[in-house]
């Protein structure tokens, strides 16, 4: 009874962290909405429209993080689940902020450029939708890096008896944060306005990754810091037997 309670308790740190990365949830949702309509308004590079092209460049992006950390930190990833998932899920959500950022300025920009009366382009102003593939290639990496450092976070967290739930668990987190949206979206109305640029996302994301630092040093290492002072004083009490 002691040993199941102790694995259930080990999920708890996850569902602090887990809570943090809302942000990336609600960057994914911007994606398909915000993003979306920038790019029907913007002039295309190609004949037959740019949404799939863009899509395609965030998909690829996520594939390509996940492939990268996968093949090339594999050893480390074994040895230091928890410190690693930790720092990769850091560098997820600090790309959301960085892309919530970079979508702001882009549309400030097309903003500043289009005539308000009759909505067309003012003289000498250029306003094609290559202006947005840098936030959709952070928007890839961010989705990468979150993904992979959830599996690697739920991995050296939780008992090893909990280990097989690890894709339900992911997706349970990112199926969450996606519906937790609806509610926010209305309940903060007031804030979230109509257009990216005036939206405050990237303070959002912000927010929430220093809120993600909190708990990332204060259950991940911090029990990575006991566990490692445990195996220290039990090899001093090794050696004086």
């Amino acid at each position: 009874m002691v040993k199941e309670v102790r694995e259930v308790k080990s999920l708890v740190p996850m569902i602090y962290m887990c809570l943090s990365i809302f942000g990336n949830s609600l960057l994914t949702a911007t994606g398909y909405t915000f993003f979306v309509s920038q790019v029907d308004i913007m002039t295309p590079v190609t004949k037959g429209g740019d949404n799939w092209i863009l899509f395609l460049i965030w998909d690829v992006m996520t594939q390509f993080i996940y492939f990268i950390i996968h093949f090339s930190f594999r050893r480390r990833l074994k040895t230091f689940k928890r410190k690693a998932g930790s720092l990769i899920l850091g560098f997820g959500l600090l790309s959301a902020v960085t892309c919530s950022l970079v979508a702001c300025r882009v549309e400030a920009r097309r903003l500043s450029i289009i005539d308000n009366e009759n909505g067309d382009l003012k003289q000498g102003g250029r306003n094609t939708t290559m202006a947005l593939v840098p936030q959709f290639v952070l928007i890839g990496i961010a989705d990468g890096l979150v993904e992979r450092g959830l599996r690697s976070l739920f991995q050296g967290t939780v008992a090893n008896s909990l280990l097989s739930l690890v894709d339900l668990f992911i997706e349970m987190v990112i199926s969450t944060g996606k519906l937790l949206i609806i509610p926010v979206v209305f309940i903060f109305s007031f804030w979230i306005k109509e257009t990216i640029n005036t939206s405050h996302f990237g303070i959002l994301n912000a927010a929430l990754l220093i809120v993600f630092g909190y708990y990332s040093i204060r259950y991940v290492y911090k029990e990575a810091w006991s566990a490692d002072e445990e195996v220290t004083v039990n090899m001093m009490k090794m050696m004086h037997h």
